[in-house]
Formats: structure tokens, sequence, C-alpha cells
């Protein structure tokens, strides 16, 4: 227990105020759940895929998460996309 205690003080030393989170925002299922996203312009959803314009010439759409979320607490964050 001691030990236990001794890691988290020097843990604590090393890394004073971080606080490192996972938080996870992802659009996925069939059909896609889009539940908590925003979907605008000439976005669409269509079946397991976010589709952010059609196959037409000036045209503009985007997919964003409607709940701000501070990633000035993590360490790094990623965004994947497919």
């Amino acid at each position: 227990m001691k030990k236990v205690l001794l890691f988290l003080a020097l843990l604590l030393a090393v890394f004073p105020g971080k606080v490192f989170s996972q938080i996870v925002a992802s659009l996925s299922g069939y059909p896609i759940v889009t539940t908590g996203w925003i979907i605008g312009g000439n976005a669409s959803a269509v079946d397991s895929e976010i589709r952010l314009t059609p196959n037409l010439g000036n045209q503009s759409g985007q997919v964003y998460y409607n709940t701000p979320l501070n990633v000035t607490a993590c360490g790094s964050f990623q965004v994947d996309f497919d």
C-alpha cells in the first residue's frame, strides 16, 4: 500500500495538474446513428456513411458534434476518417 501511494505521489509530482481522460464521439451503425451530431449544408446520412457533398459542383457540407468538448486537458487528441 505504501508503494502505491508513493507511486501516485511521484506521478503527481511529475505531471502536476495534468488529468488525462478519454473522450469518444463517434458516428457508427447501420443505419448510422447521428445522435448528438449536427449535419448541415449538403451533407447527408446515407446507410452507414456521412456524405459531405453529392457528386455535383459548388456544394458544401459539414458534420460536427453538438456538445463542445474541452480538449485542452488532454495530452493529445486524434481524429480518424475512413
